[in-house]
Parts: structure tokens; C-alpha cells; sequence
């Protein structure tokens, strides 16, 4: 009877060994696919941060170099006025738009990144995640 009882303590003390090991590995693993997932939703929110504020520079370039088109064929365009002072006023005004539109172009509308996740847990205590999305 003391064979079979140290028997089965040391089959017991082994499936626990084993059943440590094979529970600390599957957390490490889904500890590994969470900080996967959260370096992804990083880098898509980088990328997306970049595109819209190059698109945004973009914009703003297109804006003022129309307007310094518009600025530049007023000056070509025979005068009608005899008063150099109504051109300079002109001049400024289309300066002034191009610098306004620039900064309104650059600085443009608040973006918000949702990401939306499970209220139960893994695990190793982080929540699921769902869904994310980027809105402009």
C-alpha cells in the first residue's frame, strides 16, 4: 500500500509539473498575441496619423499655390486702377488668403481612433479586443 500511495503522489506531483508548465506556456502565448494585437492597432493609428497630416500638407500646398497663381495673373493682367495702392492692397489680401488657407488646411479637423473591446477577460486579465477603427 505504500508503494501504490508514493505512487500516486509522484503521478500527481508530476501532472502538476506538467499542467504549470503547459499553463504558464499557453499564458505566455496569449500574453504574446495581446501585446501583438496592441503593437498593431500602434502602428496602424501611426500610419493613419501620418497619411492625414501629409494629405492635410497637401492640401494646404494645393490651396496656396492657387492662390499664388491668382495673386501672380491679377499682377500680369493690364491695370485697370491707376492707384498702385489698390494692387498692393490686392496683393496682400491674396497673400493674407493663401496664409489663412494654409493654416486652416494644416491644422484641420480632430481625428478619433475607437477601439472597442470585450468587458470579459482573457486570461492573463486583459480584455478582448473587438473592433478598431480610425474616423477623420
Amino acid at each position: 500500500m505504500a508503494t501504490t500511495t508514493t505512487t500516486t503522489i509522484t503521478t500527481t506531483s508530476s501532472t502538476t509539473t506538467t499542467s504549470k508548465r503547459y499553463l504558464s506556456n499557453f499564458l505566455m502565448a496569449e500574453a504574446e498575441s495581446t501585446l501583438s494585437n496592441v503593437t498593431s492597432i500602434h502602428t496602424q493609428l501611426q500610419s493613419s496619423l501620418y497619411e492625414t497630416q501629409n494629405t492635410a500638407q497637401l492640401k494646404a500646398l494645393d490651396k496656396h499655390s492657387a492662390l499664388l497663381q491668382e495673386l501672380h495673373q491679377r499682377q500680369a493682367a493690364p491695370r485697370r486702377r491707376s492707384s498702385s495702392s489698390v494692387a498692393a492692397s490686392e496683393a496682400a489680401a491674396a497673400a493674407a488668403a493663401a496664409a489663412e488657407a494654409a493654416a486652416a488646411a494644416s491644422g484641420g479637423g480632430a481625428k478619433t481612433a475607437t477601439i472597442l473591446v470585450s468587458k470579459s477577460k482573457t486570461k492573463t486579465g486583459l480584455p478582448l479586443l473587438l473592433k478598431n477603427s480610425i474616423n477623420n
